[in-house]
């Protein structure tokens, strides 16, 4: 299978549910979706993800609370309830050197929040693209550095969270290079109290992104390992009440794959319709069913899959492009991440009419 690279702004700025299976009689209405199934949760957010719990939505959004505000742009772990309303929860970081100075950005590319307030995120900082000119603008990944961190989130003054690793640090503006090398994680997911799901990245000096599969890491700071199958895949997601991966490659963009969570040989089981063009852009499940975005030069298409009986529905088109489209864990919501063009996020919504 050909690797195949693709920009890093669009998983820089881009950031799986599992519960009980939808019910397979009544998908949703094929057609274009209707606009007032929406909720917009946040204007600027981005990499939107549900709570494990399905009582919030997560996603990195701007920090409000560190007096007096940095005049860098700093970002912010934020939760809302998934109904509409503001943010209920909101983690800042105040550590040095990760507040960001007036020429630098950050940014939580992967949040994951379990049970028992465990919240595992990656943190990078990096040259800020819109930091007044004059400036020294350079290409991602130069000058970016970030970090995989643990958290206890149990109340306000819980304990300091804890460094797993350092994922990429790039401080004298000379990217390394190694094919192999996990630089960059998206898509966290727990898979247990101490264990968790990840995509792995590799990063280059051309300014490209590589996936490398999915890889599964723990808490306790053992090296993370490729979950056998996995190799090269884009997209995942957690299926069948934990027991499964579905996922895609970006090589071979509308076939969806399967593989055991402990790994293995991965099987085909479902071939979402061909266009010129269209990629698979997310996969979600829970239980036996998976909501699958794809995009093209006309918009996005959902489809729904049911891992059973291995059909594909069409569920609805819209002439916007959708970067993610996550289940709800506990409900039939989705949460939507638009986008404005070359993978760059412009708002997070809430849909209610999508699966019914």
């Amino acid at each position: 299978m050909n690797r195949r690279a693709f920009p890093a702004i669009a998983i820089l700025l881009i950031l799986a549910c599992h519960s009980d299976s939808f019910p397979g009689a009544n998908y949703g209405a094929i057609g274009p979706r209707t606009p007032g199934a929406e909720i917009t949760i946040d204007s600027i957010g981005a990499n939107p993800t549900w709570t494990d719990d399905g009582a919030g939505i997560l996603y990195s959004g701007r920090c409000l609370t560190i007096h007096p505000p940095p005049s860098g742009t700093i970002s912010a772990i934020d939760m809302q309830p998934p109904v509409s309303g503001s943010v209920n929860w909101s983690r800042c970081e105040s550590r040095q050197p990760m507040i960001a100075k007036p020429d630098s950005a950050e940014r939580f590319p992967a949040i994951s929040l379990g049970s028992g307030a465990r919240l595992l995120y990656v943190e990078a900082i990096g040259p800020n693209p819109s930091a007044p000119i004059p400036c020294i603008c350079t290409p991602f990944p130069l000058g970016w550095h970030a970090e995989l961190w643990f958290a206890d989130t149990t109340g306000d003054a819980g304990p300091a969270p804890r460094k797993l690793q350092t994922l990429y640090h790039d401080h004298l503006g000379i990217s390394p290079f190694n094919s192999t090398q996990v630089d960059w994680l998206t898509d966290l997911h727990w898979v247990g109290t101490g264990d968790f799901l990840a995509l792995g990245i590799n990063l280059n000096v051309l300014g490209f992104m590589m996936p490398l599969g999915v890889y599964r890491g723990n808490t306790g700071g053992a090296p993370m390992q490729l979950v056998t199958g996995t190799f090269d895949a884009s997209h995942y997601s957690l299926a069948e009440n934990g027991a499964s991966i579905i996922f895609s490659h970006d090589s071979d963009s509308t076939t969806i794959r399967r593989v055991a969570v402990a790994g293995g040989t991965a099987n085909v089981v479902a071939q979402i319709p061909a266009a010129p063009f269209r990629t698979i852009a997310d996969i979600s499940c829970k239980g036996t069913f998976c909501l699958v975005t794809t995009n093209s030069p006309t918009g996005s298409i959902f489809y729904g899959l049911d891992l059973d009986s291995q059909d594909v529905t069409e569920l609805a088109r819209d002439a916007r492009t959708f970067l993610r489209a996550q289940l709800s864990p506990t409900s039939s919501s989705v949460v939507l991440e638009r986008s404005i063009g070359a993978g760059r996020p412009d708002a997070i919504f809430l849909d209610t009419g999508l699966i019914h």
